[in-house]
């Protein structure tokens, strides 16, 4: 195997990396806007009615 081929390897190594620390972020963005959600839920139905703004 040349250095040129194992190049090759290393550079989709990297990308596949990237990809996968994306993907990983976003979902992590997604579970924290869901987790925000529910929380204004809940706090909304403990917070009578005439005190909302």
């Amino acid at each position: 195997m040349s250095f040129n081929e194992l190049w090759v390897h290393v550079t989709d190594i990297i990308l596949a990396a990237k990809l996968v620390s994306a993907l990983a972020t976003g979902a992590w963005a997604v579970v924290r806007l869901v987790q925000q959600v529910r929380q204004r839920k809940a706090s909304d139905r403990t917070t009578p009615k005439a005190d909302r703004p």
